[in-house]
């Protein structure tokens, strides 16, 4: 599934790329700018922790070019923003569930020296 994904990617990437001709200059760079951006959260945490959000990144970002294409800039233009936006969600997304785990690995090393200065103030040790 995901080699599928990564060639569905692939093949829009091109896709973008070969239509901007029919797109206006902005719309084009813009589109080509968010295109980059998805490519790069995907290789990072954001690909594991929020992979449904990059796909709506990338669904916002085929209606962006198809909105483009239609010569309806402002829409375009939103749904390229939309697209960013949740790339941002994706990445906050990822660091959050980061921070979560690392707090709680964090809470079970702290459980346990506890139980240890516990045990060496019993007089017993562990």
């Amino acid at each position: 599934m995901r080699t599928v994904n990564f060639i569905v990617f692939i093949l829009l990437a091109f896709a973008c790329q070969a239509s901007t001709a029919q797109l206006s200059a902005a719309i084009a760079e813009k589109l080509n700018i968010t295109t980059q951006h998805v490519a790069a959260v995907q290789k990072t945490k954001a690909g594991i922790y929020a992979k449904d959000v990059i796909e709506r990144s990338k669904e916002r970002l085929v209606r962006g070019q198809l909105d483009g294409e239609a010569g309806n800039d402002v829409v375009a233009n939103q749904e390229l923003d939309i697209a960013e936006l949740l790339l941002q969600l994706a990445t906050v997304t990822a660091e959050e569930r980061e921070s979560s785990e690392l707090t709680a690995t964090k809470r079970s090393e702290l459980k346990t020296l506890e139980i240890r200065i516990d045990g060496f103030l019993r007089g017993k040790e562990l």
